[in-house]
C-alpha cells in the first residue's frame, strides 16, 4: 500500500499575494499628468454633484473607482478614456495624485466608442451629448446606423431615436441639453422642420403653463398636432412604408424606456450599503422597501396580464 495522503497535492503556504495575479495595471498619477479627451461625449457637468463627489474623495483621500486612461503624448501624459467626471472632482478636492487603471494606446475613434459606452451604462449624458457622440462614430467609422448600433452596444431602433435629436434646431438642442426641455416633448417636435420648432415650442410651453405642471409626452404630442394643424404647419414627411406613432405605440414605447432606466438605476442602487441608505441619503429603508414592493406588485400585474395574452 502507499503512504497515506499519497497523490494528493500538497498546499502552498506563505503569503496570497505570493499567488496573487495581476489583472489590472492601476496606479497613482499626478493630476497635472492626467488630460481629459478631446471627444468627451458629455458636455455638461452638474456642480452640485461634482461637489458632493469632491466631498468625498477629499475625505478619503482619493477617487471611488480608478478611472480609466490610455498613454498619450509620447507617454509624457495619460488620457481619459472614462472618469472625467471623477477627474474634476478630483480637482475640485484639490488631490494631487489619483488611482488610474492604465491601458494601452488607442486610436481615438476607439477612445470616444469606450467613453461613450461608459456615459451610456450610467444614463448620464443629455441626449442631444449621445446623438452628437453616435453621429460622430458614424462619420468617423464611416458605417450605417445598423453597424454603429453593434459598435457602441444598443438596438438599431434606440440608434435611430438617438439620432433624431440631431433635426433639432440648435436653440432647441441646447434647451434638452441644459435640462430646460423635456427630452421626449422635444424628441416629438423634432418631427417639424427647424424654422417650425420654435412656433410649436411656445404653443406647447403655453399648454404647460396653463396645466401648471410637466406634460406627458403623449400628451405634447396631441398637444403639438394640434397646433400644427391650426398654424398650418406639415411634419416631416416620413421615410416611405412609416407612419405617425399610434396612442398604443407610444405608450409601449415610453414603458420600455422607463423599464431601462430603472434597471440602470437599481444597477446602481444595489451595492449600497444600508446604513448609507439611511444616514447618508436620509432615507428610512423601510420606505425604500415599501416602494419596491409596490413596483413589483404592479409588475407582477402585467406580466400575468402578457403572459395570458401570448
Amino acid at each position: 500500500m502507499g503512504k497515506k495522503g499519497r497523490g494528493k497535492k500538497k498546499e502552498k503556504k506563505g503569503s496570497v499575494l505570493d499567488l496573487a495575479v495581476p489583472v489590472r495595471n492601476i496606479m497613482k498619477i499626478p493630476l497635472e499628468r492626467i488630460k481629459p479627451n478631446p471627444l468627451q461625449p458629455r458636455k455638461v457637468f452638474n456642480e452640485k454633484e461634482l461637489q458632493e463627489l469632491a466631498d468625498s474623495f477629499r475625505e478619503e483621500g482619493d477617487v471611488d473607482t480608478a478611472i480609466l486612461v490610455t498613454m498619450w503624448n509620447n507617454n509624457e501624459n495619460v488620457l481619459i478614456i472614462d472618469g472625467e467626471r471623477r477627474w474634476r472632482a478630483a480637482q475640485i478636492a484639490k488631490l494631487t495624485t489619483i488611482s488610474c487603471d492604465i491601458h494601452q494606446e488607442m486610436r481615438m475613434e476607439k477612445i470616444l466608442m469606450r467613453s461613450l459606452r461608459g456615459n451610456l451604462n450610467r444614463a448620464a449624458m443629455s441626449p442631444i451629448e449621445e446623438a452628437f457622440a453616435i453621429k460622430d462614430i458614424m462619420d468617423r467609422e464611416r458605417c450605417s446606423q445598423k453597424e454603429v448600433a453593434v459598435i457602441i452596444g444598443l438596438s438599431q431602433a434606440k440608434v435611430s431615436s438617438a439620432l433624431k435629436y440631431l433635426k433639432l434646431s440648435k436653440d432647441i438642442q441646447a434647451l434638452v441639453l441644459y435640462g430646460k426641455l423635456d427630452k421626449g416633448n422635444a424628441k416629438h417636435i423634432a418631427s417639424y422642420h427647424s424654422d417650425d420648432q420654435g412656433k410649436l415650442l411656445r404653443e406647447l410651453e403655453k399648454a404647460i403653463a396653463e396645466k401648471g405642471g410637466p406634460i406627458h409626452p403623449n400628451d405634447a404630442l396631441r398637444i403639438l398636432r394640434g397646433s400644427a394643424k391650426t398654424l398650418g404647419i406639415s411634419p416631416i414627411k416620413p421615410a416611405r412604408g412609416k407612419h405617425h406613432a399610434s396612442h398604443a405605440s407610444l405608450t409601449v414605447n415610453n414603458v420600455l424606456t422607463k423599464a431601462d432606466s430603472l434597471k440602470k438605476a437599481l444597477k446602481e442602487f444595489e451595492p449600497l450599503a444600508m446604513h448609507e441608505i439611511q444616514k447618508e441619503a436620509k432615507i428610512n429603508p423601510l420606505a425604500v422597501l415599501n416602494e419596491l414592493k409596490m413596483l413589483r406588485g404592479a409588475l407582477d400585474k402585467q406580466i400575468d396580464r402578457i403572459d395570458q395574452a401570448t
